[in-house]
């Protein structure tokens, strides 16, 4: 129970619901493709409301005061872990399944803490993926159940070296922590460094995704062909606009809640379709698949188009589980069954 979405054939407890949320933009590090100019926990968002929309709509006015009070780019600076933890304890009995994304949440410690305390036990929280740069110590995080999460850790070498990250990957594997995979940018500048990661984690036992580049630099041909052998040709076309999304029937925006620090969620890819996360007052999803909205799904990364008809996956609820299969089934490395059975290849 709580493996795969069973999108087809739903369970009594109602439709599962998926929430990615940008929990933080608050980051230790400061990596050159970043797509965030703004790195600090005290960064605010502009609240888009003039002069002339108050005069035309009072009402705006008292959006404009509330939102003043909600407008960090950091999760735990509108609302502590409590008012998050109740807003996700209320989707009691649909199953959830939370992807952390953005920023560096395990810079809060005490706060982040708490709140994994709480969602790790609520029996319909079944799943969490994490993204994180891993330069945090698994002692901070004393009595959190790492079962039912998973860590996309990102290698940056750029801000530290090999033997200081294998280091704090076999701290963390020591201490039950689950890495999902490490996550390394072909980057143009980084493409030489690749098979040294790879290399280091084999005795470690964890996968190394040669991430599709997607920044200001050119792509270089050397940096295709990593990509191509690394990595499913779908996932490749995709990330690099060789193939767009658009008109494609995806699943995600019938499954999906876009969460944003201020509590604020819209219906998976619609952002005008949008209610409040923290007041429980969320829009209904969709049905059943939908058009894709986007000009190009690059930037949703595994979460989203995952979802598209044309990939074939959004199978099992562990989408990182789903798509580190999928490489390693596109590298050879073994069969994988669509209930999740694994053979390694000779």
């Amino acid at each position: 129970m709580g493996t795969f979405w069973a999108i087809d054939n739903p369970t009594p407890l109602g439709k599962p619901v998926y929430l990615r949320w940008l929990m933080t933009e608050y980051c230790n590090y400061r990596c050159t493709y970043c797509f965030f100019e703004n790195h600090s926990r005290d960064h605010r968002y502009p609240v888009p409301v003039t002069r002339r929309d108050i005069l035309r709509n009072p009402l705006k006015l008292l959006k404009l005061i509330k939102d003043k009070r909600r407008n960090s780019c950091h999760a735990f600076t509108n609302f502590s872990p409590s008012r998050w933890a109740d807003a996700f304890e209320r989707f009691f009995p649909q199953q959830v399944v939370l992807s952390i994304t953005d920023g560096e949440p395990f810079l809060d410690r005490t706060n982040f803490r708490a709140l994994l305390l709480r969602l790790t036990a609520m029996k319909h929280v079944v799943h969490i993926r994490t993204d994180t740069n891993g330069t945090w110590n698994p002692l901070f995080f004393e009595g959190v159940d790492w079962r039912k999460i998973s860590l996309n850790l990102s290698y940056h070498p750029s801000m530290i070296p090999l033997e200081m990250f294998t280091k704090a990957v076999k701290e963390k594997l020591d201490r039950g922590v689950q890495i999902g995979m490490v996550n390394y940018v072909l980057a143009p500048l980084q493409l030489s460094f690749f098979e040294k990661i790879k290399d280091a984690m084999v005795p470690l036992g964890v996968f190394v995704n040669a991430n599709v580049y997607v920044g200001p630099m050119t792509q270089t041909e050397k940096g295709y062909a990593l990509y191509k052998k690394y990595t499913p040709l779908i996932d490749v076309t995709l990330r690099t606009n060789e193939i767009h999304s658009t008109g494609e029937l995806c699943m995600y925006p019938a499954l999906a809640y876009d969460l944003n620090p201020m509590g604020y969620a819209n219906v998976g890819c619609f952002p005008r379709i949008n209610g409040d996360f923290i007041a429980s007052r969320l829009p209904e999803r969709f049905s059943d698949r939908v058009p894709c909205p986007a000009t190009a799904c690059n930037c949703g990364c595994l979460d989203k188009y995952a979802f598209l008809k044309q990939v074939g996956r959004g199978v099992k609820m562990d989408l990182l589980e789903e798509y580190v299969e999928a490489c390693r089934l596109h590298r050879g490395e073994y069969v994988v069954s669509r209930t999740g059975e694994g053979s390694h290849a000779a």
